[in-house]
C-alpha cells in the first residue's frame, strides 16, 4: 500500500484482514505525510496528465525532483488520494498483525539517484517512521520495484546497511523463505485485479 489509505476505506479492509486473521504491511512514503501533499505522480497526473507520470520514471533525478516541486499539490481534507496523517499511520501500527514498511521519503527511482541521495531517502524515511509509531520498520519495498530499472545490487546493500530485514520488489509471485532476504516476490494490487484473482491469491499464499 502507499501512503493514501483513507480513514473512509480502511475499516473495510481492516476488517476483512482482522476476520480471516491475516497480517498486513502498509508500506508509507514519509513526505506527503509529513508535508501534507500529494503523491508526487497523483499531482502531476492532475496536472499534467498520465503520459508525463510515465515519462519522469524515465528521466534524470534532478529533472524529476525540479518538476515534482513545481506541481505540488497541498493534501485537501476529504481528497480521496491524500495520504494519512502521522496520527492515522500510528493507529494502524497499533493494530495486531499490521506492519509499517519502508517506501523512501520522496519515492524516486532509486536506480537514478546518487548512492548518498538513495541513502537520505532510505534512511529518513526509515527514522520518521519508527518515531511516528514507536515500532522498528523492518520491511521495505522498492519504488516501482523492478531490478535493474528501478534499483540495483546498490540500493539493495543501502536497505540493508539501513537496518531493513526484509525487502520486496515487484517481480510477482508470492514471495517464499527461499528467496533473498531483500529481494523478495510481491503481487501488485492494482484496480483491474479481478474478485476471483485476489481470492486465488489469498487461498494460495495464506491458508489455514
Amino acid at each position: 500500500m502507499s501512503p493514501a489509505v483513507r480513514p473512509a476505506v480502511r475499516p473495510r479492509a481492516m476488517t476483512i484482514l482482522r476476520r480471516y486473521a491475516v497480517p498486513a504491511v502498509v508500506f508509507v512514503w514519509s513526505d506527503p505525510v509529513e508535508q501534507r501533499r500529494l503523491a508526487w505522480y497523483a499531482a502531476v497526473a492532475r496536472q499534467l496528465g498520465e503520459p508525463e507520470v510515465e515519462r519522469l520514471k524515465t528521466v534524470s533525478y534532478e529533472e524529476w525532483r525540479r518538476v515534482c516541486e513545481r506541481h505540488a499539490l497541498p493534501a485537501e481534507d476529504g481528497d480521496p488520494c491524500a495520504p494519512v496523517s502521522v496520527v492515522e499511520l500510528a493507529d494502524l501500527a497499533r493494530i495486531p498483525g499490521i506492519e509499517i514498511g519502508g517506501h523512501t521519503d520522496s519515492h524516486p527511482i532509486l536506480a537514478r539517484v546518487s548512492t548518498e541521495e538513495q541513502r537520505e531517502e532510505i534512511v529518513w524515511n526509515k527514522s520518521r517512521l519508527e518515531a511516528w509509531t514507536g515500532r522498528v520498520v523492518r520491511a521495505f519495498a522498492y519504488p516501482n520495484g523492478e531490478s535493474a530499472t528501478d534499483y540495483t545490487p546498490e540500493t539493495m546493500k543501502l536497505v540493508e546497511e539501513s537496518g531493513f530485514d526484509f525487502g520486496f520488489t515487484t517481480r510477482p509471485g508470492f514471495a517464499t523463505p527461499h528467496e533473498p532476504a531483500l529481494a523478495h516476490s510481491r503481487f501488485v494490487m492494482l484496480r483491474g485485479v479481478s474478485a476471483g484473482e485476489l481470492g486465488h491469491r489469498l487461498a494460495h499464499s495464506w491458508r489455514h
